[in-house]
């Protein structure tokens, strides 16, 4: 199965550049920095210290369309630099590309993408106590079918990602943090059936299967952490870009473990994903997930991670924009008595000084709570951000 994605996959990206060769290449892009404060960069529960902020981000794509297909290369950047504790210092970049070729009634596509990532210290699953954040290596690639069937719209994708993270050591005693045990490979198969597929409002059901495979097996770890699961949902889609436009939908997930030490989970997933155009100045988004995640935790496989947020955009004039968001979070870690909870909210404005050219400011404030028998300590933090950006 891995190597008939990876020739698919690869088949795909090599000839979708023929198939749009039709069309000229476009070129999009942008660049910015910033420069802000944390009030609490360890993220530490007592004895918070403060530090200046300097970032700098970029992204690039270029792409060609046309009637036969499509195909783009892309790549982004994120760094950050801290004034007093530069072992919080971070690089992390992606690059990848991603085409289609279409065919009478459907397209077939596929991508495939690199990126390395540092661990936001604020993030439940990550390690706090570390010298500098945990980092990581992800490779990722897809292929894919999307077509009709009897007047019903039909797709099918397969993705393999792998996560490799770096070890790393305790900022008090120096003391080596293995990571290994984190490091897998994970699959997953997605079919989906809408109907209407061209309507504003249009229903789907989709089946979703997971496998997880970990690098590490016992005697190496110190238990067996893979899994297979599945993931049934229905839902609808809105496009009526002047009301309501985005997804929702409900299901039943499932996850077996190969380990006996770990129980099999069931539980409820929700989705939604819904902008309402209040007016022609004012958006409203609603987000809420629930599902498994990979765990961290000893002696759990898995944990339910379940979030709700809810943010508005008002343009006071065409150059001059604010926005608020608030949002929570909650995870409840399987087979072990801890329950994380995570609040968040903040506030935002952007200004356009010249035709993409973008001054912005922003307020974002965090806070967590743990609770039962192995909960971690919490931490509150702010963080004032000014920057500008420049599109091209």
């Amino acid at each position: 199965m891995k190597t008939l994605l990876l020739a698919s996959t690869a088949l795909v990206l090599s000839s979708a550049p023929l198939a749009a060769q039709a069309q000229d290449w476009t070129v999009d892009g942008s660049i910015g920095a910033s420069l802000g404060t944390t009030s609490n960069v360890l993220v530490a529960p007592t004895n918070e210290q403060s530090d200046t902020v300097y970032g700098a981000t970029g992204n690039l794509s270029l792409g060609t369309k046309s009637d036969a297909g499509s195909f783009s290369l892309f790549g982004s950047f994120d760094l950050t630099r801290y004034a007093d504790f530069g072992d919080e210092d971070s690089n992390d970049y992606a690059f990848g590309a991603n085409g289609a070729i279409n065919f009478e009634g459907g397209s077939v596509f596929a991508g495939a993408k690199h990126a390395l990532n540092t661990e936001d210290r604020r993030e439940v699953h990550t390690r706090r106590d570390t010298r500098s954040p945990i980092e990581s290596t992800v490779d990722s690639v897809d292929f894919g079918i999307k077509t009709t069937l009897g007047g019903l719209g039909f797709s099918a994708t397969a993705d393999y990602v792998t996560s490799d993270f770096e070890d790393a050591r305790t900022r008090v005693g120096n003391f080596p943090v293995d990571q290994d045990f984190r490091d897998r490979g994970t699959w997953t198969e997605t079919f989906r059936l809408t109907g209407s597929p061209d309507a504003d409002v249009s229903w789907f059901a989709q089946v979703a299967f997971t496998q997880v495979d970990y690098d590490l097996k016992p005697p190496a770890s110190i238990h067996n952490r893979d899994s297979e699961g599945y993931t049934a949902s229905v839902g609808a889609t809105f496009d009526v870009t002047d009301s309501v436009t985005g997804e929702i939908s409900v299901g039943w997930s499932g996850r077996s473990f190969d380990s006996p030490t770990f129980d099999d989970a069931s539980d409820v997933v929700v989705n939604a994903d819904l902008t309402w155009t209040v007016s022609s100045d004012t958006t409203i988004a609603l987000t809420a997930a629930r599902g498994f995640e990979e765990s961290t935790v000893t002696l759990s496989p898995i944990s339910v991670a379940t979030s709700v947020g809810a943010s508005i955009t008002h343009n006071y004039t065409p150059d001059f924009k604010v926005a608020a968001y608030v949002g929570s979070a909650w995870d409840d870690h399987e087979n072990r008595d801890r329950q994380d909870t995570t609040g968040s909210a903040g506030v935002s404005a952007a200004y356009l000084v010249a035709p993409n050219v973008e001054i912005n400011a922003a307020y974002d404030f965090s806070t967590q709570d743990s609770d039962g028998i192995h909960a971690i300590p919490g931490y509150d933090d702010g963080r004032w951000t000014v920057g500008f950006k420049v599109g091209f």
